[in-house]
C-alpha cells in the first residue's frame, strides 16, 4: 500500500494516516448495520411480495 512517505511533496501534510483498525471501528459503527437493514428490508419486502402472491 502506497504512503505519503513514497511520494516527494514540496509542502508538508496533516493528511490523517487512516490504517486498518480506524476502518474496523468505522465498519462497525456504519457499514454492517447499513447492511444488516439492507438484508432486513429485502426479507420484509419479499414476506410482503409472498403475502400478495406477487411473484415474477
Amino acid at each position: 500500500m502506497p504512503e505519503i512517505g513514497d511520494f516527494v511533496v514540496a509542502m508538508a501534510t496533516d493528511y490523517p494516516d487512516i490504517r486498518d483498525e480506524e476502518y474496523v471501528a468505522f465498519r462497525a459503527l456504519f457499514i454492517d448495520p447499513i447492511e444488516r437493514a439492507h438484508a432486513l428490508n429485502l426479507r420484509i419486502s419479499a414476506a410482503i411480495a409472498n403475502h400478495f402472491g406477487a411473484h415474477g
